[in-house]
């Protein structure tokens, strides 16, 4: 499902929803993490793309435990 580019958002948007730095839009961005549409000189997001992009990336907690624990 795409969302109308009326809802797309800005990185600062974007790092308003998930509680992040811009810098940390910026990083998935570079990372790969996320998709993004460049609408002239600025990037903007779908909201439902990138849940489902971050979606991908998610680690369950018993294996962020068991990686701290070492």
């Amino acid at each position: 499902q795409q969302d109308h580019p009326d809802s797309w958002l800005t990185v600062n948007g974007l790092a308003a929803k998930y509680r992040v730095s811009p810098r940390t839009v910026f990083n998935w961005v570079s990372d790969g993490r996320i998709g993004f549409y460049r609408v002239g000189r600025t990037l903007r997001f779908s909201p439902a793309e990138c849940d489902q992009d971050l979606l991908a990336f998610h680690v369950p907690s018993r294996i962020r435990t068991s990686i701290a624990n070492g």
